[in-house]
């Protein structure tokens, strides 16, 4: 069920694309400036918990997602989200078995996770029994579990590092305070040798202490979409926002009214080409689902 209430929507064509400051985008095998649609569940992530969180790897084919576990483990530890992967053949076809990832997961949360391009680094974030999060990396060999994690100095130690998404040259992630506001960063770099992170201040036009999360990235980083309630009384809608170059800031950001429920959407994922947006929503009422919706063809 889509929201009644009216929110700003600004469009933009390929001809006021320079007027307006956001870049000519080529065609592909989609219409970039067309709006989402066809959103529907992922198949094969249908477990009880449902998904916190959840991002792909370039081709679609293995998804790496925290789902929330029983409240007690094994030993008697509290136990809050644990990392698993799943893989499929095509990426028209439901993924199979998800697999806890044990060499990560501990009694603590692993909340989100992203992918290297070549697969082989994890970046993902865990809470301290205090519930401050860090963002953590962890590399594996071909074919091999992951090693030991390391954290990464992203964090004076005040407040949560936490969803990070990870490009090619820079990595994105959410600062949290103990009120519960939280603002975008992105640092460029890769690996674990990151530049001082900086502020996304542009991206924060809401009223009051907000909560700006979950960013998601285009490869170029022209385009980013992220989770921020639209009001004080509304769970977080999905919002987008643009510029002109990497070292640019972002432009004013707009919500993506087409996703947008009364229900809580954040985007989780955005495919190279930009035709696909996958996000996690409870809407169906049965805890965080993956969905997935995209773009028509030019």
């Amino acid at each position: 069920m889509v929201r009644t209430r009216t929110l700003p929507v600004l469009v933009f064509t390929a001809g006021c694309a320079q007027v307006s400051g956001i870049p000519e985008v080529h065609r592909g095998p989609c219409n970039v400036d067309a709006a989402f649609g066809d959103a529907a569940p992922v198949g094969g992530l249908d477990g009880e918990l449902g998904e916190q969180t959840a991002q792909l790897t370039s081709d679609e084919l293995t998804v790496v997602f925290s789902r929330q576990t029983v409240a007690v483990g094994p030993d008697g530890e509290s136990r809050y989200g644990d990392l698993y992967m799943a893989h499929r053949e095509h990426r028209s076809d439901g993924f199979g078995e998800a697999t806890p990832v044990i060499e990560l997961n501990t009694e603590l949360d692993e909340h989100g996770a992203s992918f290297s391009d070549d697969q082989r680094t994890v970046y993902f974030d865990r809470g301290s029994p205090s519930q401050h999060y860090q963002i953590w990396t962890a590399i594996r060999p071909p074919g091999g579990p992951f090693g030991p994690p390391v954290p990464l100095p992203l964090s004076d130690g005040t407040s949560s590092v936490l969803e990070p998404y990870v490009t090619s040259d820079a990595i994105f992630f959410a600062s949290r305070s103990d009120d519960g506001s939280a603002s975008l960063f992105t640092a460029p770099g890769r690996g674990t040798a990151y530049a001082p992170p900086r502020r996304l201040e542009t991206l924060e036009t809401l009223l009051g202490p907000t909560a700006y999360e979950n960013p998601v990235v285009t490869s170029d980083e022209l385009t980013i979409y992220f989770g921020a309630p639209p009001d004080n009384a509304s769970q977080a809608d999905i919002w987008t926002a643009s510029r002109t170059g990497s070292n640019q800031p972002f432009g004013p950001p707009r919500p993506v009214a087409e996703l947008n429920s009364i229900s809580a959407d954040r985007p989780m994922w955005i495919s190279e080409d930009r035709c696909r947006l996958y996000f996690v929503t409870n809407r169906a009422g049965q805890g965080f689902r993956l969905w997935m919706a995209s773009r028509a063809a030019p």
